[in-house]
């Protein structure tokens, strides 16, 4: 606020100072110094008075425009606070979100521990697995060759086994060249198989005595059946007996009958003395005859020979 100087003068125009009018003296008229004395001093007064004013004025001026700048800043104060109250709001309201988040995350990255803590074991258990299957394996390879070695023994073996066996037949049959086999002749006590070889030979028209029977004894099968007797079988000196007693008996069939055996009639067959492994191979070709249609099979000197027709040519088995 500008104020208005207290005097306007620095002297009192009033010469009366009891107020009242009254008549003018002459006075002396003052000095030219004193007169510049006096405007000097006015003139001073006058400028401090003007230097206060502008001082007012300036403290006036700068304190409203001051106060302009501050309701302005204190405005845009308030519009920045209130911003940063919302962001704070915002912020607290993603907070509360976030560290609902971040539990919900520590309750699934607990429950994820504990899967890989489970996977884990499973792994440790399945590489465990892996460590005694690896183990097993090799071990498996190890006995794996050595089962080739053995297998490869074994073949040889079993090679070896068969020809041994191949041969042993060979000298079991080669053994039976001389022995006659009979088959389908009743069991009775106190018989005479002597006399049996002997009827049997008289059938097939080959005489021969007692010394030409080596030895002759009844042979349980390997393989027996319930009511089947034993078979027959007779050494004989020679080859060639055999062979015409078998040849005979091929020409005129044998019955219980023709060997003076009383009951029911019933045939006998005479064959060469085969060993057990002929005797297979003999019934197969039967019955591979059977299917080919061959007509003929037949044994001779412990060998088997098969023939389809009259003409056809003979096949050694």
């Amino acid at each position: 606020m500008l104020r208005s100087p207290d005097k306007l003068y620095s002297s009192n125009p009033d010469i009366n100072k009891s107020g009242e009018p009254s008549s003018m003296t002459t006075r002396k008229r003052k000095h030219d110094s004193d007169f510049s004395e006096a405007l000097k001093t006015f003139t001073s007064e006058i400028r401090c008075i003007l230097h206060d004013w502008k001082k007012e004025i300036q403290v006036s001026g700068i304190k409203n425009n001051l106060d302009l700048v501050l309701k302005t800043d204190l405005e845009k104060l308030n519009a920045s606070f209130a911003e940063i109250k919302l962001e704070i709001s915002t912020v607290r309201r993603e907070y509360h979100e976030i560290k609902k988040s971040v539990q919900s995350l520590n309750l699934k990255n607990n429950e994820v521990m504990k899967q890989i803590i489970v996977l884990e074991n499973s792994v440790q258990f399945n590489s465990d697995q892996c460590d005694n299957v690896q183990k097993k394996t090799e071990l498996i390879a190890v006995n794996k060759k050595a089962i080739e070695s053995l297998e490869s023994k074994l073949d040889l073996l079993t090679n070896e086994n068969r020809q041994l066996q191949l041969e042993i037949n060979t000298n079991n049959q080669r053994d039976r060249l001389l022995n006659l086999e009979i088959v389908g002749v009743p069991e009775i006590k106190d018989e005479d198989l002597s006399k049996i070889i002997l009827s049997v030979a008289k059938h097939s028209n080959v005489n021969i005595s007692a010394d030409d029977v080596i030895e002759v004894n009844r042979v349980a099968p390997k393989v027996k059946q319930q009511g089947r007797p034993k078979n027959i079988v007779a050494k004989l000196k020679s080859r060639l007996l055999k062979d015409n007693i078998i040849s005979g008996i091929r020409k005129n069939r044998l019955t219980t009958k023709d060997l003076g055996i009383h009951g029911s009639v019933r045939p006998v067959y005479v064959n060469e003395h085969l060993t057990y492994c002929n005797k297979l191979l003999l019934k197969k070709c039967r019955e591979a005859v059977k299917l080919r249609q061959y007509q003929y099979v037949w044994t001779k000197n412990g060998r088997i020979y098969v023939r389809k027709n009259d003409t056809s040519p003979v096949l050694h088995i």
